[in-house]
């Protein structure tokens, strides 16, 4: 099961159950993957499991440089929203790295 397909599947769980937390990182993911797979605007290609590792990896990347930044502004309750969505990024990671 490609990333895609296990992310829209989990989208369509977390709207039913109402996860805030969730669907917000969902839809970053899904409009990540959107992005990666139409690189010139209209070409959609195929993600590879590598591709789907780096754009995981590279979400988590951005998260903590953000939360860094918040904590050095002060703004800890922001900081520990990124965190916690850093976790859930984390869990695709780990299903990625092992299909």
């Amino acid at each position: 099961m490609s990333l895609k397909e296990i992310v829209n599947r989990d989208f369509k769980i977390a709207k039913e159950s109402n996860d805030e937390r969730a669907l917000r990182v969902l839809r970053t993911i899904i409009a990540s993957i959107i992005i990666a797979e139409t690189p010139d605007g209209r070409t959609i290609r195929e993600l590879t499991p590598e591709d789907e590792v780096n754009l995981l990896q590279n979400l988590i990347k951005q998260k903590k440089e953000s939360s860094d930044n918040c904590i050095k502004n002060g703004k800890e309750d922001y900081a520990k929203m990124l965190q916690e969505e850093i976790k859930i990024i984390e869990k695709y990671l780990s299903l990625v790295s092992f299909s």
